[in-house]
């Protein structure tokens, strides 16, 4: 089990996120305000190998002008890591090396180009 609350530096400022829901498999943490929200879950996949993710949103409200019926718009942006695993839980390293990679190929750059729909 995670600590609670959990802590995310959003943009330099550290913000403190309890943990407000649990169910079998899934965690959610949510900063007072409801701006940030992390959700932890551990599932399986079909071929047997354990899946774990880790999802981090953060809502705003729209910027754009509002009316009478867009009252509740908001603009949310996330990012999910997520992890697969033998049944045993022996490929970690595997699972270390692949994120590293990961990681170091989500540079701005890269960023930059994914969001411009190259692919």
């Amino acid at each position: 089990m995670l600590s609670d609350p959990l802590s995310v530096t959003y943009d330099g400022v550290s913000k403190s996120l309890p943990r407000v829901a649990s169910a079998a498999g899934l965690s959610v943490y949510r900063t007072s305000d409801g701006e940030v929200e992390v959700q932890i879950s551990h599932s399986y996949t079909a071929e047997g190998r354990k899946r774990h993710s880790v999802k981090l949103s953060r809502r705003m409200p729209d910027p754009t002008p509002l009316d009478v019926f867009d009252a509740f718009r908001e603009v949310v942006n996330s990012s999910e890591l997520t992890w697969e695993t033998d049944p045993n839980g022996k490929d970690s390293s595997a699972v270390a090396n692949t994120q590293s990679a990961l990681l170091s190929l989500a540079d701005a750059t890269f960023r930059s180009r994914m969001l411009g729909g190259e692919g």
